[in-house]
């Protein structure tokens, strides 16, 4: 019988160990189905920072600044008037509108009043003839301080009352000017409109009629309904910032001015009044003009 050749090969093949395959991932010992679940979950926590993500988790917590609806009003103890005290006609009203900034001196209309040329007349006279005056009246001195106040009250400027001593002759027209830095409010006049001072009983008790309003340039206030807890944490100078677009693309800066101690009971606010940056606010800032204010954090 022929030996089995074959069986010292089969034996061999046999024993010779069987490549296992390869596992790159430490996972294949201690700890690897942990490892596998956190690769497959996001890594360690991966589930938690992806609710974070999705939810808006730590790193957006922060909330935007709240903002409140404010109204620009006028602050009354910076705001003046100028009013006429003579039977006049208003001419050359230049063109004016409120909310427009003016100066100081700034030729603002002009008016005619045959009333007030009298009263200049009476004054020049009493200037070319000072010297008879005194020598007349030991009150001469004081009767031309006081013709010189009545043409003032009556709306000749000072630069105006020199003219007419240096020319001696009446301002046919009588400019009306800007008493202060600041912005128009209102014009109560139209181009050739007649106005009548009124009755006057004593030398300086017309009530006379008023031309126009001008706000001081920090005569604006802007007053906000702030919900009492914010309210609460606020004080006089805090920060503010208001926006006069919707979409809040420049945005100028201002201070609390007031906080008032009062809550409205209806809506549990308290109002709030700021005083707008008057070397960055805007040019105007008309009265009642709606905006958006941000005061100190804005929350809640």
């Amino acid at each position: 019988m022929r030996p089995l050749v074959f069986l010292p090969i089969l034996a061999a093949l046999c024993l010779k160990p069987v490549p296992l395959a390869a596992h790159s991932d430490a996972g294949a010992f201690a700890g690897g189905h942990h490892d596998h679940h956190r690769r497959h979950h996001g890594g360690a926590g991966g589930h938690h920072d992806h609710h974070r993500r999705h939810h808006g988790g730590d790193t957006d917590a922060t909330p935007s600044a709240a903002t409140y609806q404010g109204v620009v009003r006028l602050d009354p103890r910076k705001v003046r008037e100028v009013v006429i005290k003579v039977n006049a006609k208003v001419i050359n009203l230049r063109r004016l509108q409120p909310g427009r900034p003016v100066t100081k001196g700034e030729v603002l209309m002009e008016f005619e009043s045959a009333e007030l040329e009298t009263i200049q007349r009476t004054y020049i006279e009493m200037v070319a003839n000072f010297d008879a005056l005194q020598a007349f009246s030991v009150t001469g001195g004081e009767k031309l301080v006081e013709a010189r106040i009545s043409l003032q009250w009556r709306g000749l400027s000072e630069e105006g009352i020199r003219q007419i001593e240096d020319r001696r002759s009446p301002l046919k027209t009588v400019p009306v000017v800007s008493p202060v830095n600041g912005y128009l409010v209102d014009i109560a006049v139209v181009e050739g409109e007649i106005i009548n001072a009124g009755v006057r009983s004593g030398l300086f008790s017309a009530a006379g009629t008023t031309l126009l309003r001008v706000a001081e340039r920090d005569g604006l206030l802007i007053e906000a309904a702030v919900p009492s807890r914010a309210a609460a944490r606020l004080a006089a100078g805090d920060p503010a910032e208001f926006w006069m677009d919707a979409d809040r693309r420049r945005g100028f800066p201002g201070r609390v001015e007031q906080v008032l101690p009062i809550v409205n009971a209806a809506n549990q606010t308290r109002l709030v009044r700021i005083r707008p940056d008057t070397a960055a606010a805007p040019a105007a800032l008309p009265n009642g003009t709606v905006v958006r204010v941000s005061i100190g954090n804005g929350n809640d």
